[in-house]
Order: structure tokens, then C-alpha cells, then sequence
């Protein structure tokens, strides 16, 4: 709801700048546009880099137990608390379909043959 107010306020202002200073109505329309994109393309590359690590220790998480660790283990090797493991292992889980760790060892295999074979996308594509 925001966004649009920021959009009436620049229309606004581009309005009053091409009617005051007699200013080219291209010019004063196309900066205001393009300093939004630029921020929302700033914007969306920040949230990427702040989201990074988590899918990192995602990652990691998913490589361990695919290995078989528990979580006990991996809670050592990331260095964060056994309840954080137990809530990316919840949300792999999720993502993944499944309910128990064989039953990802069983997807990891699927997959690891589906790209051995050169068949189409796996879950974790």
C-alpha cells in the first residue's frame, strides 16, 4: 500500500516540475522511474545477500544428512543449537516431502541417479 503512495507523490512531483520549471516531461518522468527500479534492483540484490546464509546452513544441512549425520552432529559442525537444526531439518523436510531421513536418503538417491543418467530436474533443482 505504500508503494502507491510513493507512486502518486512522484507523479505528483513530476507534475509540478514540468509545469514549473518547464522541463522536458519525458526527462522528469523517466529519472523518478528509474531511481525506483534502481532501488527495487538494490533492494532485491540486499534481501538476497541477508537471505544467504540461511540457505547456506540449508545446504549444509541437507549434505549432512544425506550423509546420515544426526542432528547432533550437525548441530556441532555449524556450531548453532540441536532446536535450530531441528527447524532447517523440519523445513527440508517439507520442501522435500518426507517425514523420516531414509526417506531423503532415498530422494538424494533418486536424484544423484537421475543426474547420473542425464534425465530431467530433481527436487532440489
Amino acid at each position: 500500500m505504500g508503494f502507491c503512495y510513493v507512486h502518486l507523490i512522484m507523479w505528483s512531483l513530476c507534475s509540478y516540475l514540468t509545469k514549473s520549471f518547464a522541463l522536458p516531461a519525458p526527462w522528469v518522468m523517466a529519472w523518478p522511474t528509474c531511481c525506483l527500479m534502481a532501488g527495487q534492483l538494490i533492494g532485491g540484490a540486499a534481501a538476497a545477500l541477508v537471505q544467504q546464509p540461511d540457505a547456506l546452513a540449508w545446504t549444509t544441512t541437507l549434505a549432512l544428512l544425506a550423509r546420515g549425520r544426526n542432528r547432533r552432529y550437525i548441530s556441532e559442525k555449524l556450531v548453532v543449537s540441536e532446536e535450530t537444526v531441528k527447524s532447517h531439518v523440519s523445513s527440508i523436510y517439507a520442501k522435500l516431502g518426507v517425514h523420516t531421513q531414509q526417506e531423503l536418503l532415498d530422494v538424494v538417491e533418486v536424484s544423484v541417479a537421475a543426474l547420473r543418467d542425464g534425465a530431467g530436474p530433481t527436487p532440489f533443482a
